[in-house]
């Protein structure tokens, strides 16, 4: 904020006399995994939610009908949210797991994801 005279508000004739210099902020990569991990799939859930009976292989479906071999994610599903797979009862894996909706099936399912590139 700048105030008219070219002060900035707090004291009568006190001025920034130069351009701010640009700062590099690096973030953190588990700040960026979080970030991009709830822009692709949501809100984090509560692990309970994976049951065995909502497992993608158990409902006949493949990880790669749900993400095919670019490994984004198939028109055919919504995601819904997503947790630590480590966090599982069943089935715990590195990575996370990641609930869906099938638009063709009309139902939730849930599979392992691993990549973040």
């Amino acid at each position: 904020m700048i105030c008219p005279g070219g002060g900035i508000g707090r004291h009568a004739g006190l001025k920034i006399l130069w351009a701010e210099r640009p700062v590099r902020v690096q973030v953190p990569p588990w700040v960026q995994k979080n970030v991009m991990t709830k822009n692709l799939f949501g809100e984090e859930m509560n692990p309970d939610s994976f049951t065995y009976d909502k497992y993608c292989g158990f409902v006949g479906i493949s990880a790669y009908q749900i993400f095919g071999l670019d490994n984004k994610l198939s028109k055919e599903f919504v995601p819904l949210g997503w947790c630590d797979a480590s966090k599982l009862k069943i089935r715990p894996r590195t990575g996370i797991a990641i609930m869906l909706w099938s638009k063709e099936f009309k139902e939730e399912l849930w599979c392992h994801y691993f990549s973040f590139e």
